[in-house]
């Protein structure tokens, strides 16, 4: 759950808190390492082509040509999915935790958090909705304003406590 608090740091916004309007500058953020990554990506199945079959040598001069005629395309299309592989991610967090509603989008600050990050943040989201579940089945706790520091503090020192932002409500 420690790994979670640096994430939280850099996802958070202005305000302190990470909801959903948080979403469209994390994920513009993130841009340069998805890049990265969708880069890796297409090069790395252009080589599972080349030595997929016979003759590797002559296979890479016709794959490279594919590939380059159609990088953009490649690029734009993985781009899309990267995204939406991090959209869902988040949406997945706000509903685990309990998120609530929707807020007004604030204007764009770019957030210093990397892909490399996040692999703490998942870990810690885990963590917060085991908490959740063992908790007493009939009682949720939901964050209307988004989940801050403040919170993730509180449930590490007492998760039967409710947290400063939290609000109570029966399922």
């Amino acid at each position: 759950m420690e790994g979670m608090r640096p994430a939280l740091v850099g996802l958070a916004g202005p305000d302190g808190m990470f909801n959903r309007s948080d979403l469209a500058d994390v994920t513009r953020s993130l841009e340069p390492d998805l890049a990265g990554r969708v880069r890796q990506e297409i090069h790395r199945r252009a080589e599972q082509k080349i030595n997929q079959g016979r003759f590797p040598g002559l296979r890479r001069g016709f794959v490279n040509m594919h590939v380059n005629r159609n990088y953009g395309t490649y690029f734009r299309k993985g781009m899309g999915q990267a995204r939406g592989m991090v959209g869902d991610g988040m949406e997945e967090f706000f509903t685990g935790v309990g998120v609530d509603g929707q807020a007004v989008p604030a204007q764009y600050s770019n957030r210093n958090i990397r892909l490399a990050d996040l692999d703490g943040f998942r870990a810690g989201a885990e963590t917060l909705r085991e908490i959740d579940k063992a908790r007493n089945a009939r009682v949720r706790v939901l964050f209307p304003r988004g989940f801050g520091v403040s919170d993730l503090d509180s449930i590490l020192a007492d998760p039967n406590r409710r947290p400063p932002n939290g609000v109570v409500r029966m399922k």
